[in-house]
């Protein structure tokens, strides 16, 4: 793991360690069994597992436990979000997004802290070396998703994106792009995790349009693995027309 990624989950502990373990976890009991919850109520929060924890990922905040408890919670989340993404049957989104379900930008400054540092170190990662798939690993395009799921203002993480090397940034790109293709040319982003965060999801369009995206795509297409040239064909119409990428975005 990222040397700073990994000093970022270990503050994460620091921090959230005045949480307490929960004697409950109350809510709907569809929802999370007396079964389900005993590795929460008797495990140290080091030990649980992905499973262990997946019904409070899917259902935490909504329809069980209460903003203590996920404060308990989250740096075990969090790592394993970072660490055992294969492992976790629950999209990154619905983790990152109850951030906001808790207003979290009112927590401690030091709680605020640590969670944006982990954050950024989370993203400023997947910029180590271009990986096209990893099981493990979040897909850019996924990745951006769920930070904007609690990141008001994204700037800071496209200008890193800009920043970096052509070889890894362009492809990454080029990934993402392709990723969201049918979203971005036929306007359909109400059906994904962007529904909710449409500001977020203009922030990247106006960073796409004043990177010119297209010049950038046509470069990652000269850096493509052999194996993915067969997207080519798709992403030469999304750069040869130049489409006006969400028109309307309301």
């Amino acid at each position: 793991m990222n040397y700073l990624l990994n000093e970022s989950i270990k503050n994460l502990y620091i921090v959230f360690s005045k949480y307490p373990k929960p004697n409950d976890i109350s809510g709907c009991y569809h929802c999370i069994s007396e079964e389900e919850k005993r590795p929460i109520l008797e495990k140290n929060l080091i030990e649980l597992q992905p499973n262990d924890l997946k019904e409070f990922a899917h259902s935490g905040l909504l329809t069980i436990g209460t903003e203590l408890d996920f404060k308990y919670l989250l740096p075990r989340l969090f790592e394993i979000v970072a660490t055992r993404l294969d492992e976790f049957p629950i999209n990154t989104e619905v983790i990152f997004s109850k951030l906001k379900k808790a207003n979290w930008e009112k927590w401690d400054k030091l709680e605020i802290d640590a969670i944006k540092e982990f954050l950024h170190k989370l993203w400023n990662s997947r910029f180590d070396t271009y990986i096209d798939y990893d099981d493990n690993i979040l897909p850019i395009s996924e990745l951006l998703c769920s930070i904007s799921q609690c990141e008001d203002d994204i700037s800071s993480y496209l200008e890193f994106w800009s920043l970096q090397p052509p070889e890894i940034s362009y492809l990454y790109m080029f990934d993402f792009i392709y990723d969201n293709l049918e979203m971005f040319t036929n306007n359909n982003f109400k059906i994904s995790f962007w529904s909710e965060r449409v500001e977020q999801l203009s922030q990247i369009v106006m960073w796409m349009e004043n990177i010119n995206i297209y010049d950038k795509i046509e470069k990652a297409i000269k850096l493509l693995p052999k194996q993915h040239r067969w997207k080519i064909d798709s992403l030469r119409i999304f750069t040869k027309n130049k489409l006006k990428i969400f028109n309307k975005l309301d």
